[in-house]
């Protein structure tokens, strides 16, 4: 059974998204004593929304203030603890966020951390107010293709999204090398995920359906039931972890090299089964070389990202892991005022799909011809 998505009536989806935001800032640095660093702040900002897809709304309001303080304990050691308070009128109430960090230097080039902080991600326009529909095309075999509706809508009564995240990690310059490493845990309450709570069954038939109604119960044990509405919803606790490596170095003058491997384990969800989220690639790597010699530079890198599941597309699916090679090289004018470069991504010209129901990417090659006046 393969699917495919369009607009209403099979015209293509064609959405209109435009935003005007006011924003005011104010930011101040104080020296206390010869130990504390401090620094305050604020921002509040207006937003004018006009979305084709979400049109029960325009206005949005955001408010929040925060003050940190850096505490040099020693030559070695430095305490650094803050806080912020938002409040946005889509929330109920203001939303408290602290965060801590504690560094040791046992050399000048070295540094060890260990970090404890809360953030908070408030619903977005799109998350409250979606309001759209669009048509879904699902190939039934023998009884070929059929077309039905799908209606996305959003929630009003979200939750803002609770991040606390631990972490400890490393970094360390030796000569022409830095490296990097660190670990964290992480804790998400309330997360707003883009789902679908209901599938058409055969007590609720799409337009049309031209096979036994039976059929449609029988997609949904199966695991792949016709989607009738997506929306936002909270989901309880989620907790993830991973580590992360790197390094670079510095060849010689002009020519330098990177690398850095990410490890993440599968989401532990508490209070709803873990086929209602996206799971992210185990692995990534990534790894290059760049070159600048006089008027000539150019770099070459490569990456692996690991096999991913999707489950806010209707019907679930595993992307494959997939590797890909970009490049590039150029050439600037002899006086420095024009640059003549060409860019290659997917050089080896695998297919590769970044997501479930994400085009094949292909070989794109691409030229610049930049003037500096």
């Amino acid at each position: 059974m393969s699917i495919g998505r369009h607009g209403p009536g099979g015209r293509p989806l064609d959405f209109r998204f435009e935003n005007q935001a006011y924003d005011i800032e104010f930011s101040n640095l104080h020296l206390v004593g010869a130990r504390h660093l401090l620094s305050y702040g604020g921002n509040y900002r207006h937003n004018n929304f006009d979305l084709s897809f979400a049109g029960h709304g325009g206005e949005r309001d955001e408010g929040g203030a925060y003050v940190q303080d850096q505490i040099f304990l020693s030559e070695r050691f430095r305490w650094t603890v803050g806080a912020r308070v938002d409040r946005f009128d889509v929330l109920k109430k203001a939303v408290f966020s602290p965060r801590m960090a504690l560094l040791f230097k046992p050399r000048p080039h070295q540094t060890f951390r260990v970090s404890f902080n809360r953030a908070f991600r408030a619903p977005s326009f799109v998350n409250s107010l979606l309001d759209t529909t669009f048509s879904t095309e699902v190939d039934l075999g023998a009884a070929g293709p059929f077309t039905f509706e799908t209606v996305a809508t959003g929630n009003l009564a979200l939750k803002e999204e609770a991040l606390t995240a631990y972490e400890a990690g490393y970094i360390g310059n030796f000569g022409r090398v830095v490296l990097g490493a660190a670990v964290y845990l992480t804790h998400t309450k309330n997360m707003i995920q883009f789902t679908l709570p209901t599938h058409y069954t055969s007590s609720h038939p799409p337009a049309g359906w031209p096979a036994p109604a039976v059929v449609l119960d029988q997609l949904v044990e199966q695991g792949r039931g016709l989607p009738a509405r997506f929306t936002y919803l909270n989901y309880d606790r989620i907790r993830d972890r991973g580590i992360e490596l790197s390094g670079d170095v510095r060849i010689r003058l002009g020519i330098s090299a990177f690398a850095n491997y990410t490890w993440q384990a599968d989401p532990t969800p508490s209070g709803f089964d873990i086929s209602d989220l996206n799971l992210p690639p185990t692995h990534r790597m990534n790894g290059g070389v760049s070159l600048s010699r006089g008027r000539y530079f150019g770099s070459v890198s490569g990456s692996f990202v690991d096999a991913q599941f999707w489950q806010d597309v209707g019907i679930p699916g595993f992307t494959k892991a997939y590797t890909l090679v970009d490049g590039g090289l150029g050439v600037r004018s002899t006086d420095g005022t024009m640059t003549v470069a060409m860019r290659a991504t997917n050089i080896l010209n695998r297919p590769v799909q970044q997501h479930f129901f994400g085009d094949l990417i292909r070989r794109t090659v691409t030229g610049e011809v930049r003037f500096e006046f």
